[in-house]
């Protein structure tokens, strides 16, 4: 009798435990799938939200090129600039449409030009080149927030620069639009350094090309960066075309290295982004689950081919 009770009890435990265990691999797979699920859940979520802020920041750029466009033309075709123009190649510096001289033209143009820096603060250089020669012929400059009207005997001769080149070669409708690089002044980097992206633009007297416009903007004004610096939980990387860093959160100390002979690739810290350099995409998400990070990139055209 005391045999058949112990065997009943120790029956009982065996079929108590073998039930716990079973239950709780059902827990513990139910966790899992649950977890599983929820991790994926969290990391679409995310991917979504990086998605919106990346394509709001890519519009933010182009709308911001965009407007950059925009005032050359309007530059460009502003009556007093047209007349500024036929003052300047006329023998006698003298408009006989207006009956306005080169010089009073010049006060009008730079009131124009000022007036158009103080609406931009990221516009920190407008000129008007001669297309025949490439000299400046006006220059306004912004140091420490002063509109300066450059002097005569501090303007240049620009006709070797790649931008006045190319405009050259545009129609008459079409606007350059410079590579992103470090501003020069007598072809020497100018320290602060301006990443500075241009704008050109032809300006015509008589059916012929006469004048170039130009506005030189800083970059990290004009698609700024300084919001990028203090976005919560979220860095921000910006390459060019050839994945040299224009913007990089972590090491600033790689921005613009193509300009001083330093080879720091955006691919080169993030691999994943070799899908977009090689055109196989234009947009790439990617989890690194050993760093708990979501990554999301894409590229930003500023032209259709660009």
């Amino acid at each position: 009798m005391k045999t058949t009770t112990k065997n009943k009890f120790s029956i009982s435990i065996k079929i108590s435990l073998i039930v716990m265990v079973v239950s709780f691999l059902a827990i513990a797979t139910l966790s899992y799938i649950s977890y599983t699920q929820a991790k994926q859940i969290f990391i679409t979520h995310t991917a979504q939200i990086l998605n919106k802020n990346i394509e709001e920041y890519a519009k933010y750029i182009k709308d911001a090129i965009d407007k950059l466009k925009y005032n050359i033309t309007i530059l460009s075709y502003n009556p007093s600039v047209k007349g500024f123009m036929r003052a300047y190649i006329d023998k006698y510096k003298y408009d006989e449409k207006t009956n306005k001289t080169f010089n009073q033209y010049k006060k009008d143009i730079a009131t124009i030009i000022s007036l158009m820096m103080k609406q931009n603060p990221e516009y920190f250089q407008i000129r008007i080149l001669d297309a025949k020669t490439g000299d400046e012929i006006i220059k306004l400059i912004k140091e420490n927030n002063q509109i300066i009207n450059l002097p005569p005997k501090k303007l240049q001769n620009k006709w070797d620069m790649q931008y006045v080149q190319n405009t050259l070669k545009l129609q008459k409708d079409e606007i350059y639009i410079s590579k992103i690089n470090l501003n020069r002044e007598f072809n020497t980097i100018e320290f602060p350094i301006k990443p500075t992206i241009r704008v050109a633009k032809l300006i015509y007297t008589n059916n012929n090309p006469t004048g170039i416009s130009v506005i030189n903007a800083n970059v990290k004004n004009l698609f700024n960066f300084k919001k990028l610096k203090h976005i919560k939980d979220t860095k921000t990387y910006i390459a060019n075309m050839n994945g040299d860093y224009l913007f990089n959160y972590d090491h600033p100390e790689k921005e613009f290295g193509f300009e001083f002979g330093k080879d720091f690739k955006i691919t080169y810290d993030f691999p994943f982004l070799n899908a977009i350099y090689k055109n196989e995409k234009d947009k790439v998400t990617f989890v690194d689950e050993e760093k708990n990070l979501i990554l999301e990139a894409q590229k930003v055209y500023i032209t259709p081919s660009r």
